[in-house]
């Protein structure tokens, strides 16, 4: 949010330290003081998210309707919800949520507030005051703070897509007369694969179709809301494989899902505004609903956003008509396979989905030839100048878009082909990056192309 200060990058967590922590509230998985001793540990290295996810559980654990265990001291359960509570406040001034920490700093009696240090105190006041300030702007901005993308250190199995999901995808590339290889966007990188033809297309000719995982919702509902709605379909499908019971639920894992682990993280992107209620207490409520213990760690926090940010870089939304003609619904999705292809501003493939929104169909744009990679467009509108859509790419790059199209369109300008024209593009791309930090922010960016 405005004046709020965080660090892009987490510290250096030992994956040995979190390990601990973890098996401590393993073993005592029912005690507030093992979830609060880890977010003391998250948050000194500056997973603040994480920690108010640790912070919020010891707090139910200390809610007397909500406890399932020979814990009944409602004395001692007083005192640990009063640690709790400051401990969740805290974490959330930490994750510049200051709105969230000022109503259960202030719940019941504001004893909270009155134990805070004078220096989580100030913040605290502060925060809130702009955050009002912003409000009371003839323009204000979305108040919610960033929420950083990151690697945590004791991930390292999840990096990457298994061989195992690699072999599966070849071979069904492989049926389809498709090669995945090295692309080369960045042949330098061998982690950065592409697709590539390994016979002639012809125009219009089917490339491939794809099984997708998709979910409807409202249309009015905003883009970062899509996103949610997307991980609660996901959390619904992997307590279901939990549930089912068998030695597979007992080695289920979500990051080894296949439909999930084929898909990767743009981790030098920034994600979406982090929503205490819509990731911290709703995520919650829909495993508790589907009979996931809290406890169980497959969905520990670190997971579940991972998963969000794995769906943020690959979705793709789809408006959707209703019988009288008229869109008032969206499909978001993603398409495992789908991924694999990247992005150009000059693609020679087109994609949508059918069946429903069941199946994403991929179809040649062009003439293709043997050996060409294989593009598609992941904005829909590529009549925008460079600069713009340079811009536009860095929320699924990273970096601003490197495609071919890009770079010739860039050094005709700095080439002064069409001088005339400089001052205008300068001007569009300096509104449209404009536009799209506050539209980014709202997340109203993503758009994909859906022909009728």
């Amino acid at each position: 949010m405005p004046g709020c200060e965080r660090c892009e990058e987490g510290g250096h967590a030992s994956p040995a330290e979190f390990e601990a922590y973890t098996a401590a509230i393993e073993k005592q998985p029912y005690h507030p003081s093992t979830w609060i001793e880890r977010a003391k540990y998250l948050n000194k290295d500056g997973f603040y998210e994480l920690a108010v996810g640790d912070c919020y559980k010891a707090l139910i654990l200390c809610t007397p309707a909500k406890r399932k265990t020979e814990w009944s001291d409602l004395n001692d359960m007083a005192l640990w919800r009063i640690i709790a509570r400051k401990a969740l406040v805290e974490n959330l001034i930490d994750a510049c949520n200051y709105m969230h920490a000022i109503s259960f700093a202030q719940f019941e009696d504001g004893s909270i507030y009155s134990i805070l240090s004078n220096e989580y105190r100030a913040k605290l006041d502060d925060g809130v005051a702009k955050h009002k300030a912003n409000m009371e702007s003839p323009n204000p901005r979305p108040s919610n703070p960033r929420m950083f993308r990151h690697r945590f250190p004791w991930m390292q199995e999840f990096l990457t897509r298994s061989e195992g999901c690699l072999k599966n995808v070849r071979k069904l590339f492989a049926e389809a007369d498709l090669i995945l290889s090295k692309s080369i966007v960045c042949p330098d990188d061998p982690e950065v694969l592409g697709v590539f033809a390994s016979r002639d297309f012809a125009n219009g000719e089917a490339i491939f179709v794809d099984q997708t995982i998709k979910v409807e919702y409202p249309k009015k509902t905003d883009t970062n809301r899509s996103y949610e709605w997307l991980l609660a379909h996901f959390l619904n499908i992997f307590a279901n494989e939990v549930k089912a019971g068998g030695d597979s639920a007992k080695t289920f894992h979500p990051l080894r899902f296949e439909p999930m682990a084929l898909l990767t993280t743009t981790y030098s992107a920034k994600g979406t505004n982090f929503r205490f209620q819509n990731h911290i207490v709703d995520m919650y409520d829909v495993l508790a609903e589907r009979g996931i213990a809290f406890h169980d760690l497959r969905f520990d926090y670190w997971v579940i956003f991972t998963v969000l940010w794995r769906i943020e870089t690959n979705n793709w939304v789809r408006d959707v008509k209703n019988e009288e003609g008229v869109y008032e619904e969206k499909w978001t999705g993603t398409a495992p396979r789908f991924s694999f292809f990247n992005h150009s501003c000059e693609p020679n493939i087109w994609w949508g989905v059918e069946n429903e929104g069941e199946s994403m169909k991929l179809l040649a744009e062009k003439k293709i030839k043997a050996g060409e990679e294989l593009f598609v467009a992941y904005f829909d509108d590529l009549s925008e100048p460079v600069n713009v859509r340079k811009m536009r790419g860095k929320g699924w790059f990273g970096v601003v878009c490197g495609c071919e199209r890009c770079l010739r369109e860039s050094e005709e300008l700095e080439a002064g082909v069409d001088k005339e024209k400089v001052e205008d593009l300068k001007e569009a791309a300096e509104q449209g990056e404009e536009s799209m930090g506050q539209d980014m922010l709202e997340g109203e960016w993503l758009k994909w192309p859906f022909p009728e």
